[in-house]
């Protein structure tokens, strides 16, 4: 199942004249990218990418490769792009929308800028363990990652039989995401934005090196809070998205 049966439309704008596609995070599906509808211009719409294996896709197996991951998006985009359109991702979702970007190059359904938020440029990951979890860690110290850059309710996380749940998708896209493999030279032609959290694992540093995977305009900004910000952060992400308010990309 792929195209439009894997797109979700918070607050449907049917007058609006651009997009926002965004893509969610390891163990994440739409739900917690939904408030970004909100906090949009009103001549902009949320569009929210579904992966397999989570909500309305639940009985779907998850990819097992990154790449097929990337190419089920790739297909869900040609399928809604029918504006024009910024592409965002957080976490694993800023790679995605980073890969996405570079397939759909030179096309008609090529976004118009790209925003990363809370990930290593791709030249840069080492899937050690260093700065956030893998799929080889502990339940506990998965649980331990959650509870302190995660955005979900203690409540979810003390329930045993929720808890595994959650670990089981988790674990699940953090062995997906341990497959991606960057080809050297890889980088898009349109603006890019980097965002990340002043207490994010990532650290600014790291958030910088997208200058790199862009022949376009970049700029990083450092927003409050850690791995997903403040609660109040997230929920208005997309006023921090510079090609989203007009702001200057350079």
């Amino acid at each position: 199942m792929s195209g439009l049966t894997s797109v979700a439309r918070p607050l449907p704008r049917p007058d609006a004249t651009r997009m926002l596609i965004g893509l969610s995070y390891a163990g994440g599906g739409t739900a917690p990218l939904r408030p970004w509808a909100r906090a949009l211009p009103a001549d902009t719409e949320l569009v929210l990418i579904c992966y397999p294996g989570r909500e309305r896709r639940f009985t779907e197996p998850m990819p097992a490769d990154f790449a097929d991951l990337v190419a089920d998006v790739v297909t869900a985009v040609r399928a809604v792009a029918r504006l024009p359109y910024v592409l965002a991702g957080h976490s694993m979702g800023a790679l995605v929308a980073f890969e996405t970007a570079v397939r759909l190059a030179d096309t008609a359904e090529a976004p118009t800028a790209l925003v990363v938020s809370g990930h290593h440029a791709p030249p840069y990951l080492r899937f050690t363990g260093d700065t956030g979890p893998v799929a080889r860690h502990a339940d506990a110290e998965l649980l331990a990652w959650i509870r302190e850059y995660g955005t979900l309710p203690e409540e979810i996380l003390a329930d045993e039989d929720l808890a595994q749940v959650v670990l089981s998708a988790f674990r699940a896209d953090l062995a997906l995401h341990g497959t991606y493999r960057y080809k050297p030279g890889t980088t898009v032609n349109i603006p890019v934005q980097a965002l990340i959290g002043a207490q994010d694992p990532v650290t600014l540093a790291g958030a910088r090196r997208w200058q790199e995977m862009t022949t376009g305009d970049f700029r990083v900004d450092e927003l409050p809070g850690a791995h997903f910000y403040t609660p109040e952060v997230w929920q208005q992400l997309p006023r921090h998205m510079a090609a989203v308010t007009g702001a200057n990309l350079a």
